[in-house]
């Protein structure tokens, strides 16, 4: 787990510095069709990229889990009668069929990389994002909210449930949502 952490860390900053290639380099791109592996670093001929000044880009990845995936455990759910009726799975490590790691998610800290993200990519949608409780686990596991979107917090389930948010920015909060119940939480 901690190779993968070192992973996510260095693919996230290779997506910050990648972003862009300065334009008084001097070191030329490789052509689109050209066969990567006659770049070689000892001639030199590797593009040498740095961060771009006022872009911002797109970082997509797939991480795919090497080997046999974990099996899931199941959670002791025995506090609560309702729960404890239910076969309740730890999501904390879940496979794709293709090996993909799923609700694995990189977060870019501004404060940490001093990138200055404009004001139109800050607006958050209107559009509320739903975390119901259903089955005594969140669904979705991992989703995105932006600052000023509001999180509309449902409880599907017969029994009550906390919800417990930890923010950046904002006063970690935690809420009781009763059987049944719903709240709005809008972080700032």
């Amino acid at each position: 787990m901690k190779k993968l952490m070192s992973f996510i860390t260095l693919a996230g900053l290779l997506g910050i510095l990648g972003c862009g290639q300065s334009s008084d380099s001097t070191t030329p791109d490789p052509q689109p069709d050209a066969d990567p592996s006659a770049l070689s670093p000892a001639r030199g001929d590797l593009p040498h990229y740095v961060q771009a000044e006022s872009k911002l880009a797109t970082l997509r990845a797939k991480f795919v889990y090497g080997g046999k995936p974990p099996a899931r455990e199941k959670i002791d759910a025995s506090k609560d009668a309702y729960c404890a009726n239910l076969d309740v799975l730890s999501e904390k490590m879940l496979v794709g069929e293709d090996g993909g790691i799923q609700n694995l998610a990189i977060f870019l800290d501004e404060r940490r990389s001093k990138v200055d993200i404009p004001d139109s990519q800050r607006q958050a949608p209107d559009v509320p994002v739903e975390l119901d409780n259903r089955g005594c686990i969140f669904v979705p596991h991992v989703f995105i909210a932006r600052p000023g979107q509001t999180i509309q917090v449902l409880n599907s389930d017969q029994t009550g449930h906390n919800a417990n948010f930890n923010f950046f920015k904002n006063t970690p909060v935690n809420y009781l949502i009763p059987a049944g119940g719903q709240k709005a939480v809008k972080p700032e």
